[in-house]
């Protein structure tokens, strides 16, 4: 996977849940990234007050999340992310397979 590619996917992720989390009482960010069997997975769980956000600029909404879908197809992977009114949180999750991570490469 083109380290490019990784990083856009986290820099997006971590984007969207600073953005999400900045008005919420308690704001927290949790990032988890594990393999679990052939697949790289990263979980990221943040507070968020409501499923809609509000952009100075409309024309930039959305762009984060298509990025990582966009680079997750790239790589056979998925992306899954949905917003928990009950919890007040947003959860995002990706998955790589495994076998396209070189043996010798590192997470981050």
């Amino acid at each position: 996977m083109d380290p490019i590619d990784r990083c856009a996917v986290l820099c997006n992720m971590l984007d969207n849940a600073l953005e999400s989390c900045l008005a919420a009482e308690e704001p927290f960010i949790l990032l988890r990234m594990v393999e679990q069997h052939s697949t790289i997975l990263w979980k990221m769980k943040n507070s968020c007050i409501r499923m809609e956000q509000e952009k100075e600029d409309a024309f930039a909404h959305g762009f984060g999340m298509q990025n990582i879908r966009d680079i997750a197809r790239r790589y056979q992977g998925t992306l899954s992310a949905g917003w928990e009114r009950t919890h007040l949180l947003f959860r995002t999750t990706v998955a790589f397979d495994k076998p396209l991570m070189s043996e010798n490469e590192p997470l981050m």
